[in-house]
């Protein structure tokens, strides 16, 4: 999966913060693997009910509405998918 998001250019999109948040680098800059996910993992996805979710999220702005730049251009657009309280992706923030 890391080597298919790398030949599409998705690991560039990110900054050096994003990268340091996800272990890709740490603070000195020294290389990490990327986190493995299964096969079946989608940057978005139906999640349990209970956990982390689209309405626990910073990014959520209206009713089934996203501000994560990064989920618009993987999703195409604001809209989120299905019911937010059973919806996550990996761009997720807890709301303070």
């Amino acid at each position: 999966m890391y080597d298919a998001a790398k030949q599409a250019g998705f690991l560039e999109q990110y900054s050096q913060a994003d990268k340091a948040l996800r272990g890709a680098l740490d603070g000195k800059g020294a290389q990490h693997q990327l986190p493995e996910y299964p096969k079946d993992h989608q940057v978005g996805m139906a999640v349990p009910e209970g956990g982390s979710n689209c309405d626990k999220c910073a990014h959520l702005v209206a009713p089934q509405k996203c501000d994560d730049k990064k989920f618009v251009e993987w999703n195409g657009t604001s809209q989120i998918p299905a019911k937010t309280s059973r919806e996550c992706c990996d761009f997720y923030r807890i709301r303070r």
